[in-house]
């Protein structure tokens, strides 16, 4: 599976590549930071660092090779999965956990959307899935940032809490 590391900036030697980085860690800590604001009650700060999460396989050796580059293991539901195991373990609060699985889903989501993907199988197989779309390229980057940025806004309009506390009753009628 060494085809599935992407080109580092020396391999590049870009400006241009630089600021496509830029743009999609932007993007994954934006969404993560609005689904932790609008969806729970922990601090939006810890949706947007977990939102970036995944991209820490950017700073794998790699002499490790896969699992451990990019869009290997740290891109993968098990991951995500073992983080909140080991979160609910340590009896970390719920709107914590809520945020962390939010944000880091989030992230494979928006993975998937890009032509290279992510292994949602993994470990059961290593086929990675994804779309056609070109999820970090400029107009699908554009939609996501106006959808969330419009659920964050609409969400700031609300009086205090309304959307987190409809979510946990289920209904929207009070």
């Amino acid at each position: 599976m060494a085809g599935l590391a992407l080109p580092t900036l020396s391999d590049v030697g870009t400006l241009g590549y630089a600021v496509y980085l830029l743009v999609a860690f932007a993007t994954h800590a934006f969404v993560g930071y609005v689904l932790a604001a609008t969806l729970t009650d922990a601090r939006p700060a810890i949706g947007g660092v977990v939102g970036l999460a995944p991209d820490a396989d950017f700073l794998f050796p790699a002499e490790l090779g896969f699992p451990f580059l990019h869009r290997g293991i740290t891109h993968t539901p098990v991951l995500a999965a073992a983080c909140l195991l080991v979160g609910y373990a340590l009896d970390v609060d719920e709107g914590v956990l809520a945020a962390v699985g939010l944000a880091y889903c989030s992230h494979l989501c928006i993975d998937s959307l890009t032509p290279k993907g992510i292994m949602w199988l993994y470990p059961l197989s290593e086929t990675a899935f994804s779309t056609a779309i070109g999820g970090h390229s400029a107009l699908p980057t554009a939609v996501i940032w106006a959808l969330f940025g419009g659920l964050y806004v609409t969400y700031r309009r609300l009086p205090a809490n309304t959307l987190t506390e409809a979510l946990r009753r289920g209904s929207f009628a009070e």
